[in-house]
């Protein structure tokens, strides 16, 4: 029982990793953000209490300023402070968010057009109380992965136009050899047929 039990989890395992949908580029740049958040949370070493936020980014990007709150908040950052203490202030500097498509390929001989996907945002981060910095810092925080040619524009969200970018000209190449290929099978089979036949 306990062996059908693992087999059936491996199996349902590999079926998930072969077939699950890529991340949405504004799911990427949301987990990125909250790694610079995870950056920060970690320096804190959680002696410093009450946190009071300054998210400063292009207008663009000023929808990202509730994500950055809301991981703040999960770290435990934002709770109330009992004693009165004047909360650290941590000002957020969200100075680039960069979608990037390069490398466009097709996976296998006749196998779907497939490109390299780069998700990536910086900037900077001071947090200090009234004059004094605590400590100061830089990110830059990147994803790569290859998605399919044909699923980009389910990737990216009307919406928010950082989600979105050029994509690279199919490889002309590759083009060609499609047709080439299919003609040439049609060839193959058609003398393979008359060949049979006539014996």
């Amino acid at each position: 029982m306990i062996r059908k039990t693992v087999v059936y989890l491996l199996i349902l395992g590999t079926f998930n990793l072969l077939f699950s949908a890529p991340k949405t580029n504004l799911e990427i740049i949301y987990g990125l953000l909250q790694k610079s958040v995870e950056e920060i949370t970690n320096r804190f070493q959680g002696n410093i209490g009450k946190v009071s936020v300054d998210f400063i980014a292009p207008d663009q990007y000023k929808i990202l300023g509730n994500r950055l709150i809301y991981y703040l908040n999960e770290e435990g950052y934002l709770q109330p402070e009992e004693n009165g203490e004047k909360p650290v202030e941590l000002k957020y500097a969200l100075e680039k968010v960069n979608v990037n498509y390069s490398d466009s390929f097709r996976d296998g001989l006749l196998g779907k057009y497939k490109v390299k996907r780069d998700v990536s945002i910086s900037g900077t981060y001071v947090t200090g109380r009234g004059e004094k910095v605590i400590f100061t810092n830089t990110f830059n925080n990147t994803y790569s992965d290859t998605v399919n040619y044909s699923d980009v524009e389910k990737l990216q969200s009307l919406s928010v136009p950082f989600t979105k970018s050029e994509l690279p000209p199919e490889p002309l190449f590759d083009s060609l050899l499609e047709p080439v290929v299919a003609i040439g099978t049609l060839i193959v089979t058609v003398i393979l047929l008359f060949t049979v036949r006539s014996k």
